[in-house]
């Protein structure tokens, strides 16, 4: 028997993968999504990821930025036997450029040689974490996602974008991760009204951050940074209509939520660039 259905609830698992960035391009590509989704880390992200196995018995920490160099003090830490206590020693600066990702510690070449190797691997490699901001990118970008609790472990994707999550599935299972998806059938009451609860949570939530991006803004805030805001009002409303049928008349609400906050930034406009405000508004 076909039962029609509302989407799925899905979750996933990727607890204790390590893979690198060429094997998550790889997997991305036979599951049929893109390759460049899975973008490589800046200097300064996978320094900072290098500097966890650097901590071992030292503390770092980050002096400044200048000209592009990134300066980091390391201090080792020493058990002093006779009181217990710990001391802490100057041991050596680091300078990573952020441009070019070199690291140089003229102070100690073992230092500079273990933070290069370091900041090497670590710039391949990918964790769990990456792979779940990645997977929470792409259905945003391509699909919706809506959040079934605040832990954000378990997520309710609408039926329109089941193909798209059956690619997902084969991207998580090819890096040896898994994706597990529960059916949720239309016209049960449990069912609709925990569907309801959920998208309209969701597109709640992305007029609420979408209005604490505008509350913001001053007067140095540019002309064309708040006109983008409609467009972004817009796609919010356009996405409302779209789950017509899980809203039922909580759509209404939303609706009028979202024409609140659209007024609320015309008169934003219409206060720091009053001759442009008509016009963008319209």
């Amino acid at each position: 028997m076909n039962t029609e259905l509302l989407g799925e609830v899905i979750s996933w698992d990727m607890s204790g993968v390590t893979i690198t960035h060429g094997e998550m391009q790889m997997a991305l590509t036979e599951a049929g999504l893109d390759p460049d989704e899975a973008p490589e880390l800046t200097n300064q992200q996978a320094f900072g990821r290098a500097c966890k196995d650097l901590k071992k018995e030292r503390s770092i920490d980050k002096l400044d930025i200048g000209g592009g160099i990134a300066k980091f003090q390391l201090t080792k830490k020493n058990r002093n036997a006779g009181t217990g206590t710990i001391d802490f020693d100057y041991e050596a600066v680091v300078e990573l450029d952020c441009s070019t990702g070199a690291v140089s510690c003229p102070e100690s070449a073992e230092i500079e040689k273990i933070a290069t190797e370091l900041l090497a691997l670590a710039m391949q490699l990918r964790n769990a974490q990456d792979v779940t901001r990645l997977v929470q990118r792409l259905f945003k970008k391509n699909a919706d996602l809506f959040p079934l609790n605040s832990k954000g472990c378990a997520y309710f994707s609408p039926i329109q974008h089941r193909e798209f999550t059956e690619k997902v599935e084969k991207f998580l299972e090819t890096l040896g991760g898994k994706l597990q998806r529960f059916p949720v059938p239309r016209g049960t009451e449990q069912g609709n009204a925990s569907v309801k609860d959920a998208v309209q949570g969701g597109l709640a939530s992305m007029v609420d951050e979408l209005n604490d991006v505008v509350a913001r803004w001053d007067e140095t805030t540019r002309k064309a940074t708040m006109e983008k805001a409609f467009e972004r009002y817009d796609r919010v409303a356009v996405k409302i209509d779209a789950y017509a049928t899980y809203l039922e008349c909580a759509q209404d609400n939303l609706k009028a939520k979202l024409a609140a906050a659209k007024a609320e930034l015309a008169k934003k406009i219409e206060a720091a660039h009053p001759a442009a405000s008509e016009q963008s508004a319209a």
